[in-house]
């Protein structure tokens, strides 16, 4: 049990640590950006996906598409994240900035009100909490000998994209040759690298496992180390698993549409 609450720790710790780098970067922003555009904005804000928010005025409404392009393009090397959102009334408004290019574009507009806008081009908000599925493979050693498993896992991603939690099951053989299964709960805290595609993670893993040898199941705990790579419509994932059933190595890929359509973990 006390590893359990030692892994949960962890956890909180690293949330902590997302919520007061991103709240003191949008104090930055609107101490020293900000006042210099406050003709077109009046507020700056962090969206529930982290993204940077800001709240136009008629100014700004007013411009032609060119005229608000150059006026974005001049705010987001100051905010280095690859997405921001300009709100004003019901209307959204989403941009792109290309990291390596330096590029900015109106990536999509909607309007949380259909009655008052007549764009065939509007479309529904983009979700708040993304999902993710899982697959791969693992190979746990112990002290009496060493054995293998399929994994599977489901869940989303939270606390702006750097958090997740899922429910996971696995299948496999024990070291007496019988087969196992076992369901549980996992998650874990993402620490993204800027301007690159690996992210390193930490997190914790509680099972049920069942083996058929045996009448009762055991209840493992686990502290997940990982690394993911992302690219396609995921990451690619390899972990390493510290626990009371022992030492493991997994590998596998984790699909996540709709995090890689708001621009994946850095951003």
């Amino acid at each position: 049990m006390k590893k359990v609450v030692i892994i949960f720790f962890i956890l909180l710790v690293g949330s902590w640590q997302i919520y007061a780098q991103d709240s003191l970067k949008l104090k930055s922003f609107k101490e020293k950006v900000l006042p210099q555009y406050n003709t077109y904005f009046n507020q700056a804000s962090l969206s529930d996906n982290g993204l940077l928010k800001l709240i136009a005025v008629d100014k700004y409404v007013a411009l032609t598409l060119d005229e608000k392009k150059a006026i974005v393009q001049n705010i987001t090397p100051a905010w280095r994240e690859p997405l921001i959102l300009v709100t004003y009334g019901t209307r959204t408004e989403m941009w792109g900035w290309n990291v390596e290019t330096g590029n900015t574009q109106l990536l999509d507009v909607w309007d949380l009100n259909p009655l008052m806008s007549s764009s065939s081009n509007i479309r529904p908000k983009a979700n708040t909490f993304p999902w993710f599925m899982y697959g791969g493979f693992g190979l746990y050693g112990d002290g009496s000998g060493a054995y293998w498993d399929i994994n599977l896992s489901i869940g989303c991603y939270l606390l702006r994209n750097r958090w997740d939690f899922g429910y996971t099951l696995s299948f496999g053989n024990a070291p007496d040759s019988n087969l196992t299964f076992s369901i549980g709960l996992i998650s874990r805290v993402h620490f993204p690298i800027k301007k690159s595609k690996i992210v390193p993670n930490i997190g914790g893993q509680l099972m049920l496992t069942y083996n058929t040898a045996y009448l009762n199941p055991t209840i493992n705990e686990a502290l997940v180390f990982g690394i993911s790579w992302f690219v396609g419509v995921g990451s690619i994932n390899l972990d390493l698993s510290l626990g009371s059933s022992g030492v493991a190595g997994l590998g596998g890929y984790t699909i996540a549409p709709n995090l890689m359509k708001q621009g994946g973990m850095n951003r």
